[in-house]
């Protein structure tokens, strides 16, 4: 990674970022900047991929070094990890974030005592394993379930068939120790739904696989991306956890079986709020990245029309501004957004899930679709040079596309709020108006 050059202080990235999270960003950037395993120099291109994940491996440690040097806070180390560039194998920016959060959000006061510490001194490996090889965003279908046994205080759990294996898991086909597991709770006899609990997956002395636990790493991905994220499949055959790992901050099981439902109905959709809650601002940093590199491209590169011996800049034709600019500006509403939602997540409590669910639905398709088309405009400004790996263009487009489809496809996704919508005008527009 070539050595970053210092950050603008200007007003525009002070609204953006905010004085004090600029602040941070100039100092993690001044930290990584010093540091030999982010400045030396490295064709990742020209890596294999099992070189390429030892990279990152070395980069993510690096980081985790630095944080308990330095004394970062675990916001800092999570910007930390964004500012390193690449996805990270150990535990990539969003996923650390989405593991930490829903701790946060979901675990009763004594797990969020015992377990937060473990997970921000990196005792433990998080990852999120929600969806299945049948079952995408489709949660209440979710075939995996999670039986308590009253004769050992335990949830069994299991993967009763090849669809319910757990798909997709990012950071579990090497790295993680410990998931956040959805699956259907099961007591006497009765399904309460779909619940969280937080499984051990790996011997944290051995790095072994648990009893009763089988994950295998799924290999490369489409278009080369995400070479260094080691997703992975999962599954459980009659696995044993304590009672106590059911995350029981809305919803609570007691040693003889008794249940104790959420007050909000709609608390199963907290995970994925969670989730699509911290995309829009990932999704416009990155855009932000391609428009720039554009932009800088096209201010200097020229072509036709040459006066007083020097052809057009290529960011002088209208045609380009009215594909750049816009693109620029729907990046910079992207991190606005999702700075809103996530100080919105930060209080989650205080919410109307169901809204709130609503709502992060839309920021994710509209942030997801029209991000990828955008960092393609970026990508086709430059021409031929676009096409170019060092120009990182290629590889933020194929990081952004399958967006789309993770943590729901859009398409989909846009029908659910439709539905929505059409439910919420029937129910108000039916009522006895007022005289």
């Amino acid at each position: 990674m070539a050595t970053p050059t210092q950050p603008s202080t200007s007003p525009l990235a002070k609204f953006i970022w905010g004085e004090e999270r600029l602040q941070r960003r100039i100092e993690i950037l001044d930290a990584i900047s010093n540091n030999p395993v982010f400045t030396d120099p490295c064709n990742p291109y020209a890596l294999s991929r099992k070189d390429l994940w030892t990279l990152r491996c070395k980069q993510g440690v690096a980081l985790i070094e630095l944080k308990f040097k330095l004394g970062w806070s675990n916001q800092k180390f999570i910007e930390a990890t964004n500012i390193a560039g690449d996805i990270l194998n150990m535990q990539a920016n969003f996923r650390t974030e989405v593991f930490l959060r829903n701790l946060n959000a979901q675990m009763s006061p004594e797990q969020k005592t015992y377990w937060i510490p473990k997970a921000e001194r990196y005792e433990i490996a998080g990852c999120y394993a929600q969806t299945e090889l049948g079952h995408g965003s489709n949660i209440r279908n979710i075939e995996t379930t999670a039986t308590f046994d009253p004769e050992t205080d335990e949830i069994v759990m299991n993967s009763p068939t090849i669809s319910s294996h757990k798909y997709w898991i990012g950071s579990l086909g090497c790295s993680a120790t410990h998931a956040l597991v959805i699956a259907r709770l099961i007591v006497k006899g009765k399904e309460l739904g779909n619940h969280v609990f937080l499984v051990q997956v790996r011997n944290l002395e051995t790095h072994d696989l648990m009893p009763n636990v089988k994950i295998y790493e799924q290999g490369e991905k489409g278009m080369g991306t995400f070479a260094a994220m080691d997703n992975g499949v999962m599954a459980f055959t009659k696995c044993r956890i304590p009672r106590s790992q059911m995350l029981a901050g809305m919803v609570s099981l007691d040693r003889d079986g008794t249940y104790h439902a959420a007050k909000n109905t709609k608390h199963a959709y907290t995970s994925m709020v969670l989730i699509r809650g911290l995309m829009s601002e990932e999704q416009g940093s990155e855009v932000a990245k391609a428009i720039v590199i554009a932009l800088r491209y096209t201010g200097f590169r020229r072509q036709f029309n040459p006066k007083d011996g020097l052809e057009k800049r290529v960011l002088e034709y209208a045609s380009v501004q009215h594909r750049l600019f816009p693109a620029l500006g729907r990046a910079v509403a992207m991190m606005l957004l999702g700075r809103e939602i996530r100080a919105r997540v930060d209080n989650i409590e205080k919410e109307s899930l169901e809204d709130l669910h609503l709502q992060t639905c839309g920021a994710k398709i509209w942030a997801t679709e029209h991000g990828a088309r955008d960092v393609e405009v970026a990508r086709l400004s430059c021409g031929g040079h676009g096409n170019m790996a060092a120009t990182r263009l290629g590889d933020l487009y194929a990081k952004m596309s399958p967006s789309r489809t993770y943590e729901g496809d859009t398409y989909v996704l846009s029908q659910q709020i439709g539905n929505a919508v059409v439910k919420h005008w029937k129910k108000y527009a039916l009522l006895p108006k007022a005289e």
